[in-house]
C-alpha cells in the first residue's frame, strides 16, 4: 500500500509483469466491524428453570407470556392478574433468554417454537400441557430492523411467498403452538395448532400498559351490565352477483345462535335492508353506520362482521373507516370483535397501522379482542358458523366455557377452508374468556300468579308486575344472593325485508328482536325480586309472544347471571 497524506496527487512506482489494478481507498469512507459491547454470554439455564416454582419446586405451566425485556413489567402485570384472579401458573420469558438456549444466540422464530415444544413435552401427564401462549409485543415483515420505527418486537411466521398481497403470503402465529413432529412448514403442511396462541399488539411501554389495562378493566366490577345479553351481527350488501349469499349467511348464522342461546338479545345490521344514499364520495349507508355506532357504544358481548373489507375499513360504502375504532368511548364494555372480511387487522405493516390495529389499540374503548384476518379471505360461512359454535357451547362444541383464543384452535381444527385458517387471526389475551353470564334467572310470577296457571297478557296500558329468583345452574335458589337486577321486555319478533340497493339480490325476509317496551332496574334480596311497569300504548296489537331478558350482579361480588322467557304474551288493550 501506498499512504497519501493529504496531498492533492502523488506517484508511485510498480514492478511490470502482469497487468495489474490499483485502487484508490478513501479510509474515512470504511465500514469497520462493530464489537458488541456485551461482548460476555450471562449463565442461563431455562430448561432446568422454567418449571421450578418460587420454592423450587417442579409444577405444570398453564400460560407462557413471551416478550421483549422492556415491556417486561407489563407482562408481569397481566401474569400477576391470571395468577390471581384466574388460578394459572403464568411464566413470563423474555426472548434473549429463549435465542441463548435454543437459538444459538440469535433471533430465530424456530428457537421460539422450540422453547414452546420443550414446555408442551415435558409435562407432568398431557392433560397438563401448557394451555395457552401470549406474543406479547407487535410483529413486523421487516425481521432485519432495517426500517425506521419498525415493530418487530416478538416476530412472526412469514410464508414463502411473502412479496405478494394473495393469500399465500400469510403471516401466523399458529407456527409457534405446531407441537407434531411432522408439523411446522406452514407452506406446505399448515396442520393444526395444539395451543391456543394469541398477540397483543403493543409496541411500547405506554400501549402495553393501556392494553393490560383494559383486559383488567374487562373483569372488573364496573364491566358487569345488561351489555354481556347483547349480541350485533353486521353483514354487507350485494354489489355484485354471487355477494347475495353473505347477508344469507350471516341471517341463517345468528338465527342459529339465538335458537341454541336464546339468552342472547340480538340485533342484526344488514346493509341491504337500509336506504342506501348516493354522496359525492359514493354509495353510503348513514342510518345503518349511526346504528353500529351506537350499539358499539351502547355495549355488546360480541359484534361480528362478515362481508368485504381492507385494511382502510369495512364494506365499500365505508360503514367501518379505518380510525372508527380508536375513536369510541365504551370503556368497561369492550366487545370481541369478529371480522370475516380480508385484511381489516394486517398488522405486519409498521408503514401503515389497519382499522383493525386501530380498534383494538383503543385504550379507552374499541375491542377487548379480536378474531380477525391478515390477508385475503374466501367468504368463510362455514369457518364462521363453526367459531361461534365453539364461542357459545353448542353445535360441534364438546366442551364449554373455554377462552376465545382456544375456540378460534378448536375451529382450525375442525375447519377445511384453509383460506380461513391461514389469515385468521387472534389479537389479545389468549387466556380471555368470554364474559357470557352464567345461568340462570326466572320468571316465577305476573301479577302475583305463577307462570305455570294462566296469566294476564301484557295489554298495552295495562299494569304488570313481574317475580321472579336468581338460581343456580341446578334450578336452586341462591338465598344468599342479592345484588341488583336489569329487565328489558320486547315486543313481538316482527319480519323486515331487504331492499335489493345494488340489483344484485333478490329481497330477503329476515326476524328482527321486538321493539324494547320497557327497560328498568329492581333489586335481588335474598335470590328474589319484583318490578312492576306500565304496558306503553304503542305495542303492536295482535297477540303473540314476546320476550323477557334478565341480567343480575351481586353486590362487589363478580358473579353475574342471566336468564329469559319466552312464554309471555304481548298484545291487546287495557
Amino acid at each position: 500500500s501506498v499512504p497519501n497524506i493529504n496531498q492533492s496527487n502523488f506517484s508511485f512506482k510498480a514492478r511490470l509483469g502482469p497487468v495489474k489494478k490499483s485502487i484508490a481507498i478513501d479510509e474515512s469512507d470504511l465500514y469497520a466491524p462493530s464489537v458488541d459491547q456485551s461482548v460476555s454470554v450471562s449463565n442461563q439455564n431455562l430448561k432446568g428453570t422454567i418449571f421450578n416454582n418460587a420454592q423450587g419446586v417442579f409444577q405444570d405451566i398453564d400460560y407462557l407470556i413471551i416478550t421483549s425485556p422492556f415491556l417486561d413489567a407489563q407482562a408481569e402485570k397481566l401474569a400477576n392478574f391470571h395468577r390471581s384472579y384466574s388460578g394459572l401458573n403464568v411464566k413470563v420469558v423474555n426472548l434473549d433468554v429463549i435465542y441463548q438456549e435454543f437459538g444459538g444466540g440469535k433471533q430465530d422464530i424456530g428457537a421460539i417454537r422450540n422453547f414452546i415444544k420443550y414446555v408442551y413435552q415435558n409435562a407432568s401427564i398431557p392433560a397438563n400441557r401448557v394451555k395457552y401462549v401470549n406474543l406479547f409485543g407487535d410483529a413486523s415483515f421487516d425481521f432485519k430492523d432495517r426500517i425506521p420505527n419498525n415493530t418487530n418486537i416478538v416476530p412472526i411466521y412469514h410464508a414463502v411467498n411473502s412479496d405478494t398481497e394473495q393469500a399465500q403470503s400469510f403471516s401466523s402465529d399458529d407456527f409457534f403452538v405446531m407441537m407434531d413432529d411432522a408439523e411446522g412448514n406452514l407452506d406446505s403442511n399448515y396442520g393444526s395448532p395444539d395451543i391456543a396462541v394469541g398477540r397483543m399488539l403493543v409496541s411500547s411501554t405506554q400501549q402495553a400498559d393501556e392494553m393490560v389495562n383494559k383486559v383488567l378493566e374487562y373483569h372488573d366490577i364496573k364491566s358487569y351490565g345488561s351489555w354481556r345479553n347483547n349480541y350485533v351481527a353486521i353483514s354487507d350488501d350485494t354489489d355484485k352477483d354471487g355477494d347475495q349469499v353473505i347477508q344469507a349467511a350471516q341471517n341463517s348464522l345468528t338465527d342459529d345462535i339465538y335458537n341454541n342461546k336464546p339468552i342472547i338479545n340480538f340485533k342484526k345490521i344488514l346493509l341491504d335492508s337500509y336506504i342506501q344514499e348516493t354522496t359525492a364520495g359514493g354509495s353510503r349507508y348513514p342510518q345503518a353506520k349511526e346504528d353500529l355506532t351506537n350499539a358499539f357504544e351502547k355495549g355488546a358481548l360480541v359484534f361480528n362482521y362478515l362481508g368485504h373489507g381492507g385494511v382502510d375499513g369495512l364494506t365499500g360504502e365505508r360503514i367501518w373507516d379505518r380510525l372508527d375504532g380508536y375513536n369510541f368511548n365504551n370503556q368497561y364494555k369492550y366487545p370481541l370483535f369478529i371480522t370475516i372480511t380480508c385484511e381489516f387487522s394486517r398488522f405486519d405493516n409498521p408503514y401503515y397501522a389497519s382499522g383493525g390495529e386501530y380498534t383494538y389499540w383503543n385504550p379507552k374503548g374499541g375491542a377487548i379482542s379480536m378474531v380477525t384476518t391478515t390477508r385475503e379471505i374466501s367468504y368463510a360461512f362455514g369457518f364462521n358458523n363453526i367459531l361461534s359454535q365453539n364461542l357459545f357451547g353448542y353445535g360441534v362444541s364438546t366442551t364449554s366455557n373455554v377462552s376465545i383464543a382456544e375456540a378460534l384452535r378448536l375451529t382450525k381444527g375442525l375447519s377445511t377452508d384453509t383460506s380461513a385458517i391461514r389469515v385468521t387471526s387472534y389479537l389479545g389475551d389468549p387466556a380471555l374468556m368470554l364474559a357470557i353470564p352464567k345461568p340462570k334467572v326466572v320468571l316465577t310470577k305476573i301479577n302475583d300468579v305463577f307462570i305455570t296457571q294462566p296469566v294476564d297478557d301484557l295489554k298495552a296500558l295495562s299494569y304488570v308486575k313481574l317475580s321472579g329468583e336468581v338460581r343456580d345452574e341446578s334450578g336452586n335458589l341462591l338465598t344468599a344472593y342479592n345484588g341488583d337486577l336489569s329487565v328489558n321486555v320486547f315486543d313481538k319478533n316482527y319480519n323486515k325485508l331487504t331492499l335489493n340497493n345494488d340489483g344484485f339480490s333478490p329481497a330477503i325476509s329476515f326476524a328482527n328482536l321486538g321493539e324494547t317496551i320497557f327497560r328498568g332496574n329492581a333489586s335481588v334480596v335474598n335470590g328474589m325480586f319484583d318490578i312492576g311497569f306500565v304496558v306503553p300504548r304503542d305495542i303492536k296489537i295482535p297477540v303473540g309472544n314476546g320476550r323477557v331478558s334478565f341480567y343480575a350482579k351481586r353486590n362487589q361480588i363478580l358473579l353475574d347471571k342471566t336468564g329469559y322467557n319466552l312464554d309471555i304474551k304481548i298484545g291487546g288493550i287495557n
